[in-house]
């Protein structure tokens, strides 16, 4: 079962069925991870400038939602710039794709509530 921590969100994915057959349509390393190994390690590396841009070099790895709201907005803006690099030296797709992924994880967070399920897996 999952937790919840209203300012951080879920503590592990919380939509994964608790069925072992239908956890197998979830294939996050094999049909995630092994597709797009450099692509998420970017994505990665952008959460980890981010965290130390909103909550300090010593800060352990934590989303502040507070701080980062316009997910839409700079979705497209860094879109707009692909190909290119921000002027902090990243990329601007990577932060493009970081921004989806937090736009897509607030969104099934959205659902689960709407639905009076935040706390463990669907089944």
């Amino acid at each position: 079962m999952a937790s919840y921590l209203p300012e951080r969100g879920p503590t592990r994915a919380s939509i994964l069925p608790d069925d072992p057959k239908e956890r197998k349509k979830y294939p996050m390393a094999t049909g995630l991870l092994d597709y797009f190994p450099d692509a998420l390690a970017e994505v990665a590396h952008i959460s980890y400038i981010g965290n130390v841009q909103h909550n300090g070099p010593d800060s352990p790895m934590f989303w502040n939602r507070s701080k980062s709201t316009d997910q839409a907005d700079t979705i497209i803006r860094h879109f707009a710039q692909r190909g290119q690099r921000d002027t902090d030296g990243e990329r601007h797709s990577a932060k493009a794709a970081w921004r989806m992924l937090a736009l897509l994880q607030l969104e099934i967070e959205e659902d689960l509530k709407k639905n009076g399920n935040t706390q463990s897996g669907a089944s």
